[in-house]
């Protein structure tokens, strides 16, 4: 896949798609948990947590249910003790209209 751009969005919505109008093309501490690599077709992406960033990562383990477990894999139940993530395999989504649905959930490890 040849990467055309990088776009951040924050929160999956309860289906576990993301919504293009709430993509940004830079990262905002306050806003960005998910960094997405689109493809040149703009129709297929990977994509991946903003854990370089201790903001995002607090923000996630936080909110856990709305952030984490509908788009990624390795996120336990409880979360008591834990406090960072690795990214372990992107993600994969496609695009269809304004919608990126996510064909393969990203692989986390919550320590």
């Amino acid at each position: 896949m040849s990467m055309a751009k990088i776009i951040y969005f924050s929160a999956p919505n309860k289906e576990g798609n993301f919504d293009e109008k709430y993509a940004r093309n830079n990262f905002s501490e306050d806003v960005s948990i998910y960094r997405f690599y689109v493809d040149s077709s703009e129709s297929r992406a990977t994509f991946e947590l903003c854990v370089e960033n201790r903001t995002v990562i607090n923000r996630a383990l936080n909110l856990a249910g709305s952030y984490l477990q509908p788009v990624c894999e390795g996120c336990p139940m409880d979360l008591s003790g834990k406090d960072n993530i690795l990214n372990v395999e992107k993600g994969e989504a496609v695009r269809y209209n304004d919608v990126w649905k996510v064909t393969k959930k990203a692989k986390i490890l919550v320590k």
